[in-house]
């Protein structure tokens, strides 16, 4: 084997035990959340589930279930073959956090452009997310592994864009 294979394999190997590790970890923390579901889960039934719907049930569900609904797919998708276009799953529960953010200003401070520019401010995450697939930036599931970030950007173009 030559020697630029044999580094090239060692830092495959490297990178793969790295993913794995981060894989455990974010298994860890969704352990604890859903044992935090768990536990909680009488006291939502009495105050959400008896009641009327009305937005603050709907947003408390969707901020509640979406992590758990995405997390799940990501996992899933981690040892079950997906496309490439569900490997933005992730950037769909950032809108979920940026409106849940902006009503809680609002709710604080009763001032609707504060509440807005909130919003605004954390809607910035998904465009950012979102831009990158026009720079060619695309997902790549991996066996054992999950979504992983792929580009086909040149060097020259990601220092003029400033990516790297």
């Amino acid at each position: 084997m030559p020697p630029s294979a044999a580094s090239s394999a060692a830092a495959i190997i490297a990178e793969y035990s790295t993913l794995t590790n981060v894989n455990y970890c974010g298994l860890a923390g969704f352990a604890l959340i859903l044992h935090d579901y768990l536990v909680t889960f009488r006291q939502e039934v009495n105050m959400f589930w008896t009641r009327k719907l009305n937005g603050a049930a709907i947003l408390f569900y969707l901020n509640r279930y979406a992590f758990i609904t995405v997390y799940a797919i990501y996992q899933l998708t981690t040892y079950a073959p997906i496309s490439d276009e569900r490997c933005d799953m992730p950037t769909l529960s950032y809108a979920v956090w940026a409106l849940f953010a902006g009503l809680r200003a609002y709710a604080l401070s009763w001032n609707w452009p504060l509440g807005l520019f909130v919003l605004l401010l954390q809607c910035v995450p998904i465009g950012i997310n979102l831009s990158l697939f026009h720079f060619g930036v695309t997902g790549i599931p991996l066996p054992r592994i999950g979504c992983e970030l792929s580009d086909f950007v040149t060097k020259t173009l990601s220092r003029r864009i400033g990516y790297f």
